[in-house]
């Protein structure tokens, strides 16, 4: 029998102690609060609609209408039998805005009969964006009909002059393309791809957000408002929406693509916008019609990546806005509905429906699985260091990397199913964690021994020059009924819901020897999990290598003991003379709140085996966050000194 139980080493029997619980939010009453002065001062009864400011019974115009709108679908997230209602009066009270007679009909920014006035697309981008949340919410297919329609009005504004972009105006009414109708058309776009015409909404995304980079995108990340089609001019003022929108719409790419260069930048993004708050407050300077779309986007970058600062400047601009109103509440609705909005999205963050609901809203869709079993057999190589690196998929092991050589060396002691250069997680389905009794595997189940054949699922494969992309169902370690350790598995089938991609390169930082390797774990909807134990990367070697060495802080190796366990410095395995070694390192290490471990370490004389992981370890009380996780590591091989070298030149980098 094969080492298996190293696989579950370091990673599956985590005892480390939850986060706290989350007191209930009192963000939902703060908003309420302001949702009833709205209803006081500004509804409009013989229209069922807004006024546009206490001093005047002006109707809202339809900028301010779909911020009214996003406040009542947040609304009703909270207390459906209160708001929906008012919700689905408004939806209907906007019709008066709606041109139909137009050849291709959109909203006008104040009531029409269908004169065909000119038109803002930035308008009805805001309306598609909070109808696809409304039917999120409640299933109604009215919201994402007529976001489809505001969406395609919107999308007729591209043309080719200055290479794309959409107008801001129908009629090109100051003859600039703006920040504001693309960034926004996006993000639209991305929303309305999880319903309808995926792939072409996705398409359209990238050309949108390419081409605001390309055009009003400035070196420090942030995006200027507009460009003169007409001489190229750039309005080089910078607002919070427009940096706000644009951080939403990579995120939105890195969900539908899987593609991490978009969530890099959304985050190179949300680290610039603190240019655009007051250096003294911290409060964004901007009037809360732009900048509650920034506290949205800030909230959204959190929950990607758990960075926990753009949560706190979130809270730190609504308490501040909160504190303004009470102390003087603007006249203008749109001021009041943007707070209003801020509020009900911070209560998002505290309570379970909110939660709930960002958590399938951002949740990456699964991909579709193939009508026929496609093959798993691949080879990617590259010349280093004077050999070359050859790296071997099969089909037996559903993708998973089975051989790995240089210099005629073999680095990979694969056996069974658990024994090759992988990746595996290990959940706890909210009761005490216990090692691999709900254990997704890359390449297949313990029952499949070394067997011809995974019980994962390959859902696609490309292997092509250097690089090897694989999207993997996978494997729960343990079938049904079967036991860990003297404990019984908890899952009641043997294929997971879980997926997982990998992307594999050849070389790096300019180093022949150093491969890339990024992982994202999909956690599906529908599951309870307070902790998770994600095993990114663990290779098992051959018995020769039985050297282990840790890479210290000023670039030099120490040997260390067999363990096993785990340490916070990267790993080195390297055979008796140092000819032959292999290395780990992640930028990503360590874990927030388990800075104490990271990189693990085991030697199984028994099975004449050593083992190396790369772990990463999420916790939380209230319940971990269904969707993405992913991770970057590198993979060294080559001789001691070689390895030693580009570990400390990934490093190097990743502190650049």
């Amino acid at each position: 029998m094969a080492a298996r139980g190293a696989h579950g080493g370091g990673r599956s029997r985590g005892t480390d102690a939850c986060s706290p619980e989350v007191a209930p939010s009192w963000y939902t009453d703060a908003a309420r609060e302001v949702m009833e002065s709205i209803e006081r001062e500004f509804f409009d009864p013989a229209t069922g609609g807004y006024v546009q400011a206490r001093d005047t019974r002006e109707p809202e115009f339809m900028w301010g209408n779909g911020v009214m709108f996003t406040a009542l679908v947040a609304a009703t997230r909270h207390e459906p039998e209160k708001y929906r209602a008012r919700m689905e009066r408004f939806f209907g009270a906007m019709d008066r805005y709606w041109d139909d007679k137009a050849p291709i009909p959109g909203y006008e920014p104040s009531p029409t009969r269908g004169n065909g006035h000119d038109k803002y697309y930035d308008d009805n981008e805001w309306m598609a964006i909070t109808f696809a949340e409304a039917y999120e919410l409640t299933g109604e297919v009215k919201y994402v009909e007529r976001a489809e329609q505001a969406l395609r009005f919107s999308l007729s504004g591209w043309d080719h002059q200055l290479g794309g972009g959409i107008w801001w105006h129908e009629g090109h009414k100051d003859g600039s393309k703006n920040t504001c109708a693309n960034a926004p058309a996006a993000v639209a776009c991305l929303r309305l791809a999880r319903f309808v015409d995926r792939e072409d909404h996705i398409d359209w995304a990238r050309r949108l957000v390419a081409w605001t980079r390309e055009h009003l995108q400035d070196g420090d990340g942030l995006f200027f408002d507009n460009v003169r089609v007409a001489d190229g001019h750039v309005a080089k003022f910078k607002m919070t929406y427009n940096s706000g929108l644009m951080i939403r719409a990579n995120l939105g790419l890195f969900r539908a693509t899987g593609d991490r260069r978009f969530l890099d930048e959304a985050a190179r993004i949300g680290r610039a916008c603190s240019a655009l708050a007051d250096p003294k407050t911290g409060v964004y300077k901007n009037a809360w019609r732009f900048s509650h779309l920034l506290v949205e986007a800030d909230l959204e970058l959190h929950r990607a990546t758990a960075d926990a600062s753009y949560l706190e400047r979130a809270k730190r601009n609504t308490d501040a806005a909160l504190a303004r109103w009470r102390a003087s509440p603007p006249k203008e609705l749109i001021e009041r509905a943007s707070l209003a909005r801020m509020l009900w999205l911070m209560a998002d963050q505290e309570t379970q429906a909110g939660r709930d609901f960002w958590s399938r809203s951002e949740a990456p869709r699964p991909p579709l699985e193939p009508a026929e079993m496609i093959s798993g057999d691949s080879v990617i190589r590259a010349p280093a260091l004077g050999s070359e690196i050859v790296i071997t998929t099969t089909s037996r092991l559903a993708g998973a990397i089975h051989s790995l050589t240089w210099n005629g060396k073999e680095f990979i002691d694969s056996a069974d199913h658990g024994r090759q250069l992988q990746s595996a997680n290990n959940l706890d389905c909210a009761t005490p964690i216990t090692a691999e009794t709900f254990n997704p595997t890359e390449a297949g189940s313990r029952r499949d021994g070394a067997g011809p054949t995974s019980s994962g699922r390959l859902l696609a494969l490309s292997a092509s020059g250097h690089t090897l992309d694989t999207t993997t169902k996978m494997a729960f370690w343990l079938a049904p009924g079967e036991t860990s350790e003297g404990n019984p598995a908890k899952n009641t089938a043997v294929l997971s819901n879980h997926v997982l991609r990998k992307h594999v390169r050849l070389g790096a930082h300019g180093l022949e020897q150093l491969i890339r390797y990024d992982v994202t774990f999909v956690v599906p909807t529908g599951e309870h999990h307070t902790s998770a134990v994600f095993e990114a990367l663990t290779g098992y070697m051959p018995w020769e290598f039985q050297k282990f060495w840790t890479l210290e802080a000023d670039g030099s190796v120490a040997p260390i003991d067999a363990g096993p366990g785990e340490q916070t410095t990267p790993l080195i395995f390297s055979t008796e003379d140092g000819k032959f070694a292999m290395g780990i390192y992640s930028p990503d290490q360590p874990s927030a709140g388990f800075e104490h471990a990271g990189y693990g370490r085991w030697a199984f004389d028994w099975a004449k085996v050593v083992k190396w992981n790369c772990v990463f370890r999420v916790s939380d009380s209230t319940g971990i966050r269904a969707g993405e996780y992913m991770y970057r590591m590198y993979v060294a091989v080559g001789t001691l000194e070689d390895v030693r070298m580009a570990l400390v030149k990934a490093r190097g980098a990743a502190r650049d």
